[in-house]
This record gives C-alpha cells, structure tokens and sequence, in this order.
C-alpha cells in the first residue's frame, strides 16, 4: 500500500467533498503530505453513493477518494467548531475547498479571513464554472462540465448517439491541475512568507483539454462531430471488430509503420495506392478506407491480431474490460493495483496507486479510509501547537 515521503511536512486541511477535492487531496497525500479531512457531521455525499458499500456510511465510491487522511466532523455553522477549525488553520499550509460560490463568505473562511490567522496560507478554490461569469452561480458535477465545454458534444458514435467519458474526467482535471497549483504555491510561499489563493474550476481545466479539436473546428468553421473511435486527424486510429466479437485498438502515427501495417495485413497494395499514400490522403479518403480494414480484422481474432501487429513493432492494444485489467500483466509488472482489505466486513476493493515513481523516497504508515470522526482527538493535540 502506497504512500511515500516525498511531501512529509506539509499540512492539508481538505474542506472539500464529492471527487475533485478528495481525489486531489488523495494526490498530495499519497505523496506524504499530511491531510486531515473536514467533514460536515452528515458526512461527505460520496459515503451514501452506493451500492457497492463496504459497511454502513462507508460507500466503495468514497473509499477510492479518501485514503491516507485523518478523519474529523466539524459543523461550520456552529460558532463553537468554527473556532476549532480555525485553530487548525493556524497549523495548516494548505487549505482545500469546493463549496459553491459564496459559501466560503457566508462562513466568513475566505482567504482573507482565514490569512488574519495564518498569513502564509495556500488555498485552494475548486468551482464548477469558476468566480465570475454567467455561470457563477450554477451548480456542476461532471457530466455538466463534459456537457458544456463541448467534450460529449464530439464524444460517442458516428450515427450521433453522443455519450459522456465513462470516467469523470472533469473531476479529475481540476483536481491534477488543483494539486500542480499548490505545489507550485507551496514552492512561492517559501519564497515569499506570503499565503496565495488559487482557483481552477471543472468547467477551465475541461476547456484547456480541448487542444488540436478546438483548432480544427476553427479552421475549417464546422463543428466536431462524433466520431467513434476515429481521429479526426490520423487514419487509421481507432478500434476495430474482431471476428471473435472482441475489438483491438491500432495507432497509425507516420508513412513508415503505415507501410509496416499494410505488410502486417497482407495488403501491401495499399502502401502506394494514390488515395492512401499519405496520412492526409487516408483521412480524405476514411469513407472508403475504414470499411476494408474493418473486413480485413473480421478474418482473424483479437489475440491472433495482436500478435501479427506486434510482430511488426506497431502500436496496438486490446480493449479490455475492468475485470480484465485488475490483471493485467502489465499492471502488475508496475505494482499498480492494490486491495485494500477490511477484515472485520470480510471485503476488500481494488484501488490504483499514484502514478508516480520516485528514486530514493521513503515510505508512511498508509491510513485507510475511516468513519467518520474517526481523528477527533486531533484538533486537541493541534490546538496545542
């Protein structure tokens, strides 16, 4: 069970709850930092978003967020524990909410309320929309955001069925970007003795992710459109239908392993066909491409293409199901999956560790996710500091 000491020093306050605050607190923690979770005494809503649940209050969905934290309950609106939390404030570096705009006032623990405490505080702000704008005020989970930066409106089948990436991507962008921000704002503050307030938002880091379609749809004034599996500026890139039902992935990324492609599939005629020649010629011409290579990998299974393309040094892959790669090969290889076991519910649920590999790190006692309240005692022994 990972958690390293790259970080070791550092102190979270996590204010934040749902995904994008707990996953971007999970990043820093698992890299050592020290974080203790604030939650409401109803709890955080992930607890409740089941089944799965691992025992009662304690959703699988909320397992995979929350792990290495120290666990208390605060009521913010209660004068008495507003005072706790600001005891904490004055031992914490960092401070991590995602409360809808205007909240943070309403609890007077704005940046500039909470910088009469503790002057060199780093807090970060994670909106939906961000804050400022028409949207200011709009509630957003991430189907909203994939919704409204354009990412399900290209994302789906070719016959317009549009769909939204099975993963929170939303969530997940603002939380990385969150976590680059403190990390640079740590690196600031020790420079400075000044706190920072940073923000970012689901709707922002979604957008920045638009990259080469944002382009394409500019330049050529029309709309990206779903596509499938298909690139817009590779052919072929995509995934195709093996003759035991199952799909492999290829990546045609140059002339060269174009060439190696067409020798893997026995059809070295397409190599100087006029209308193939080049990439920019086999995406004028997909209508026509696509269909003979979708017949082509109808002849043979998956595992039998695989192992023709990777004869060749081309880039392919399977297109796995979860299951399937809790085992993969190279999952394991890389130590990447773990199970966190709870003994006293005879359960255990597969997390993922931190892509992240350092030389020379040392290693923390992992926390797993508690109950909540779990830590309480610890606001005393802060108090003290």
């Amino acid at each position: 069970m990972q958690r390293l000491d790259i970080l070791d020093g550092i102190k979270i306050l996590d204010l934040s709850r749902i995904f994008t605050g707990p996953y971007c607190t999970q990043l820093l923690a698992d890299l050592g930092a020290e974080v203790i979770k604030i939650e409401p005494p109803k709890g955080d809503d992930t607890r409740y978003w089941g089944p799965p649940f691992i025992k009662k209050e304690l959703s699988s969905y909320y397992v995979t967020l929350n792990r290495n934290k120290k666990n208390v309950v605060l009521d913010l609106k209660n004068e008495k524990d507003l005072k706790k939390l600001k005891k904490l404030v004055k031992w914490a570096d960092v401070l991590v909410e995602n409360y809808r705009e205007g909240v943070t006032k309403k609890l007077r623990i704005t940046p500039e309320e909470l910088w009469k405490i503790n002057p060199k505080l780093i807090y970060l702000s994670i909106r939906g929309f961000g804050s400022k704008g028409p949207y200011v005020n709009r509630a957003a989970y991430d189907i909203i955001a994939q919704s409204e930066t354009g990412i399900m409106g290209m994302t789906g089948t070719k016959d317009g069925q549009i769909v939204k990436v099975a993963v929170p991507i939303g969530d997940i962008a603002a939380a990385l970007y969150g976590a680059i921000g403190i990390l640079a704002a740590v690196y600031k503050a020790q420079k400075t003795g000044r706190g920072i307030h940073i923000e970012t938002s689901l709707f922002s880091s979604l957008l920045s992710w638009l990259t080469y379609q944002a382009a394409n749809a500019y330049l050529k004034h029309e709309n990206i459109c779903p596509m499938g599996t298909e690139h817009a500026n590779i052919v072929p890139y995509q995934s195709f239908l093996c003759k035991d039902g199952k799909w492999i992935s290829i990546a045609i990324g140059n002339e060269k392993q174009w060439e190696k492609f067409c020798q893997a599939i026995e059809r070295s005629d397409l190599i100087n066909n006029p209308k193939y020649k080049t990439n920019a010629k086999r995406v004028k011409n997909r209508n026509s491409l696509v269909p003979l290579l979708s017949n082509i990998f109808l002849q043979k299974t998956c595992d039998e293409w695989e192992e023709i393309l990777l004869r060749y040094s081309l880039p392919v892959g399977k297109v796995r199901t979860i299951l399937e790669v809790l085992e993969h090969p190279q999952a394991k290889a890389l130590d990447l999956v773990f199970f966190l076991e709870f003994l006293d519910e005879n359960k255990k649920i597969p997390l993922f560790k931190t892509p992240l590999s350092f030389s020379n790190a040392g290693k923390k006692i992992f926390i797993p996710p508690s109950e909540k309240g779990k830590h309480q005692e610890i606001i005393k022994e802060i108090s003290d500091f």
